[in-house]
């Protein structure tokens, strides 16, 4: 289970490191920029991120259950969650 928990708190440590070194410049260049090519950086940077995380804390259940990370991202208005 710590295993599941410490892999998750890997991923949004690194996930939240590389947005903040890469996508902060990338926002500040797009909000200041008027090079002809901005536009197609921008809709780059617009498409979707998906990581996939551990589900039920490896004991194959928490997909049937209101505390799985799914049941808690529904709940965010305008978040897209998608399943496979």
């Amino acid at each position: 289970m710590w295993e599941t928990i410490w892999l998750t708190l890997k991923l949004a440590g690194v996930t939240t490191a590389v947005l903040l070194v890469v996508g902060t410049p990338i926002a500040w260049w797009l909000a200041r920029s008027g090079a002809w090519w901005k536009e197609a950086v921008a809709t780059v940077v617009a498409l979707p991120l998906v990581l996939r995380t551990a589900n039920g804390g490896g004991l194959r259940f928490g997909a049937q259950h209101s505390q799985s990370i799914e049941n808690w991202a529904m709940a965010i208005a305008g978040l897209k969650v998608g399943a496979t």
